[in-house]
């Protein structure tokens, strides 16, 4: 899936752990994700990164809402793919922060 390779480029740590090491995402998880995203992208979009809300809460949230199983990995591709954008809690978490407003479904 080009959406993986191109976001890959630019953070090659990125596994479906998060960051760091781990497996390889899984292309249908990242297609989950940003067919999730997509259409709820101007609800969701908020111009400071949100740090009460991780890629490892926004991966449940994704869910729950479709009934399967999402790689933290592969929601942190997918909003980088739609170029939300990003903040590392640190050097060492598997998790980030994006500019997004928590929604629940």
């Amino acid at each position: 899936m080009q959406e993986i390779q191109e976001v890959l480029k630019k953070y090659p740590n990125l596994s479906a752990s998060g960051f760091g090491a781990g497996n390889p995402i899984n292309p249908e998880e990242v297609k989950l994700c940003i067919d999730w995203i997509r259409p709820r992208s101007i609800r969701i979009a908020r111009r400071t990164i949100n740090t009460k809300c991780s890629s490892y809460s926004w991966k449940h949230i994704i869910e729950r809402s479709v009934g399967e199983y999402i790689s933290n990995g592969a929601f942190i591709c997918a909003a980088l793919h739609l170029g939300f954008r990003m903040k590392k809690l640190d050097q060492i978490s598997l998790n980030a922060f994006f500019n997004m407003r928590r929604v629940e479904e």
